[in-house]
């Protein structure tokens, strides 16, 4: 029996900043043999290029014989899945990370009541709406634009044999300047205003209590000019696909995020540095609860107490073996947490759905495409 085709619809912002991409590359890597997704990347000119391009998809999911569509961004990705769904009679599943801080990251300038209006009129069109974490999940039913039948909880997961303390790079520790003595604090992704803001503050309590690190800022480039303003002697390197990002993890020693946020999820991150052997220090907002284990693994802190993050970051950084300890459970709880088992709760939903598909794909003369 040939396995379903699911229609992975993506637009063209692949970085670490977006959880989507990580996800994407899992879905890819792992999914079952009954079960083969297929990506097509929506360009963001598609909404311009005119019906051309639009009925050009549409004409490849056919040919490609897909039987159910999963939308893994918002915005022109969405819009193009949804009119896909609508016309092929084809499920649809969607990805829902949780409100952005910023509406205008994810929906392109639209006001919070917007965003919220068409939330409810996209996703109550979907069969499945998938969320990361039990945080998002209760979000949305108090929102009560998804009901719990429609819901799916697919955690974060990670490639534990590609994030390793195996990956530590003395090259580039010496290229950080970093040792022992002087810890690496690592941050990555896309900070707000008042995370910047609170990342400064801490930073001069560190000076303040005489503890010698440096952080390491992993971040996309057009947003380096942010995070030089609030940690100007940082070491700062690209943000960086999967295998590239390991060394980096893994040549840090400790892991802060101040995101107080749920979008994008901070999973994927957070079992990145606890699978390279670095405890994390984040905030009581957001899931980062989810995704670690408090005083085991790491340490989470009051939002927007930079002197409970700069409390906790110290004991740390003065007592390598306490750093130590925290290392090794990070990297075990870390090891129970594969994406093969994560995306286990997503890919029943793509058998689901490949169930509920409606006949066979038309042809191209049926749906009143022109043909030579």
């Amino acid at each position: 029996m040939s396995p379903s085709r699911i229609a992975l619809i993506t637009d063209e912002r692949h970085n670490e900043a977006d959880d989507a991409a990580a996800r994407l590359r899992a879905v890819s890597l792992h999914h079952p043999h009954d079960l083969e997704p297929l990506e097509y990347v929506v360009s963001s000119g598609i909404s311009t290029d005119g019906p051309r391009a639009l009925w050009g998809l549409r004409a490849r999911l056919i040919k490609d014989e897909i039987t159910a569509i999963h939308v893994m961004s918002a915005g022109v990705a969405a819009m193009t899945a949804r009119w896909l769904s609508a016309g092929l009679q084809l499920p649809l599943i969607a990805s829902y990370g949780g409100a952005a801080e910023s509406p205008t990251t994810a929906y392109g300038g639209f006001s919070v009541i917007a965003r919220r209006r068409y939330e409810r009129w996209f996703f109550k069109a979907c069969t499945r709406v998938v969320v990361s974490s039990e945080l998002v999940y209760d979000d949305v039913i108090r929102e009560r634009w998804a009901g719990s039948e429609q819901l799916v909880v697919a955690r974060a997961g990670v490639h534990a044999g590609l994030f390793s303390p195996n990956k530590r790079s003395s090259e580039m520790r010496d290229a950080w300047r970093v040792s022992d003595r002087r810890p690496a604090i690592l941050c990555t992704g896309v900070a707000s205003p008042r995370e910047l803001d609170l990342l400064a503050r801490f930073r001069r309590i560190l000076e303040d209590y005489r503890r010698p690190h440096r952080f390491v800022v992993c971040a996309p480039r057009g947003h380096r000019e942010a995070w030089q303003g609030a940690i100007p002697d940082a070491a700062f390197m690209d943000d960086l696909e999967d295998p590239q990002l390991a060394p980096i993890f893994a040549s840090s020693d400790l892991f802060l995020s101040a995101r107080e946020t749920p979008c994008p999820d901070p999973g994927t991150t957070l079992l990145m540095a606890q699978a390279s052997g670095l405890p994390v220090i984040v905030s009581n907002l957001g899931a980062h609860r989810e995704n670690m284990i408090h005083a085991a693994t790491g340490y989470v802190c009051r939002a927007g107490s930079e002197q409970d993050f700069a409390c906790r970051a110290s004991e740390l950084l003065a007592n390598g073996p306490r750093r130590a300890v925290m290392a090794v459970t990070a990297v075990a709880y870390a090891g129970t947490r594969p994406w093969a088992t994560a995306l286990e709760p997503l890919f029943q939903a793509y058998r689901e759905a490949a169930c509920l598909a409606a006949t066979p794909a038309p042809e191209l003369s049926a749906i009143g495409v022109r043909t030579a």
